[in-house]
């Protein structure tokens, strides 16, 4: 499956139904989604750091401390260690003691992808979305980092840990064909 970026509206639409729950009809039977607040909050995190998912479930407390990550990721075996916005750090925080995670505890424990990808589909298929998943939160940091720094894809390159902007390029689903256009555009008319 090819996935994408979210749009503001729906990564607030699963995001809220992550922490919330509902109800929504399945085999003719009324069924309950209870909230997720551990996908919820790992979903928050994603969004925010453009980690992956397989990174974020292997991070204790103290990889994350004072909106600073620092940790070697898993697919790429490089290190990775930079700032992260302030707020995220404060809502996981909360979530830390609210769950009484301690300073060499995972932040999300008994949780692994195949389950966040379960619990997600279930919202995806009741908000009648296409071609999300999990990684579509670090596409969606990604597109919003890429806009907010002014198209600057080195600098989303290195936030991601991509060896090359090729990987970034597609990420932002950025074609040969979208360069062709920009390209083939005067900027002055002669």
């Amino acid at each position: 499956m090819k996935t994408r970026a979210l749009t503001f509206k729906e990564l607030n639409s699963i995001l809220d139904l992550l922490k919330y729950g509902f109800h929504y009809k399945e085999d003719q039977k009324v069924r309950t989604f209870r909230a997720k607040k551990k996908i919820y909050y790992l979903l928050l995190f994603q969004v925010n750091t453009g980690l992956r998912v397989g990174d974020i479930l292997q991070l204790r407390r103290k990889d994350i401390l004072n909106s600073r990550i620092n940790i070697t990721e898993q697919k790429t075996k490089k290190n990775l260690s930079r700032s992260y916005p302030k707020n995220t750090y404060n809502a996981i925080k909360e979530y830390c003691k609210e769950n009484c995670i301690g300073y060499d505890d995972l932040l999300f424990d008994n949780l692994n992808v195949r389950t966040v990808q379960k619990n997600l589909k279930v919202v995806i298929k009741y908000l009648e979305l296409r071609d999300i998943s999990t990684h579509s939160f670090r596409k969606t940091f990604a597109t919003l980092k890429y806009k907010e720094s002014k198209n600057n894809i080195e600098l989303v390159r290195r936030l991601l840990n991509h060896s090359n902007t090729s990987v970034t390029q597609r990420y932002l689903g950025i074609s040969d064909i979208d360069l062709e256009k920009i390209s083939s555009k005067a900027i002055l008319n002669i």
